[in-house]
Parts: structure tokens; sequence; C-alpha cells
């Protein structure tokens, strides 16, 4: 991998590196719990199911937004035919707006559930 494998090597040693790593697995780990959390807590108490659909909502245009923009940019590099980026970001792009996407979906399905015996679901 030559010169990509010294890049990275030298990106590992670095302390912001660590630490932008470790946000970004408490970030996942925070949106996995804030989806079960939705679903489990959103039949149940709607002040709660408010302030959890409001960061599933934040978190369905942060992901989105991320995702277009990413994207957005590796179209542009195609069109100009030099690719600044690794190509496994055409890849992983597209999943940050599908992860955005299901938390907007789980946010607006969940609005209907407050007010309803705990496992009803409309």
């Amino acid at each position: 991998m030559g010169v990509e494998a010294l890049a990275a090597d030298e990106a590992l040693g670095q302390s912001w590196f660590f630490a932008y790593n470790l946000l970004s697995g408490v970030l996942a780990i925070a949106g996995a719990a804030l989806a079960v959390m939705l679903l489990r807590v959103a039949a149940r108490r709607e002040r709660t199911a408010r302030v959890l659909r409001a960061a599933a909502w934040a978190a369905c245009v942060t992901l989105s937004l991320r995702g277009v923009v990413g994207i957005t940019d590796l179209a542009f590099q195609f069109a100009r035919g030099v690719m600044d980026s690794p190509p496994i970001l055409v890849a992983i792009e597209p999943w940050f707006v599908v992860g955005g996407m299901l938390f907007g979906v789980l946010a607006a399905r969940t609005r209907n559930y407050a007010n309803r015996p705990y496992g009803e679901v409309p």
C-alpha cells in the first residue's frame, strides 16, 4: 500500500485521531441507544418522546447532510477526473444518507405512538 499505509500509520499515532475515533464510536453507540429508546419510550411518555424525536430529527438532518455533501464532493472529483479521496468512500458515503433517512422514518413513525397503551402500534 506504500504511501497510503504510511499516512494511515502517521494518522493513527496522533492524539486528535484517537479522540476522533473515540467520539465516532460513542456517537454510534448513542445513535443505537436513541433508536431503541425512541421505540420503547415513545409509547409511554410524551414529554420524553418529544426530546427523543428531536434528537432523532437532528440525527436525520446531520447524517443526511453529511452524506449528501460527501457524495457531491465525490461527484465533483469524478467529473474533474481527479480523485483526491480514497475510492472506498464511494461505498461509505451513501450509508450516511441511509442512516439519516432511517432516523427520519423512525422519528416520524413514533410521533403517532403517543398516548397509546404500551405495545399498541398504529
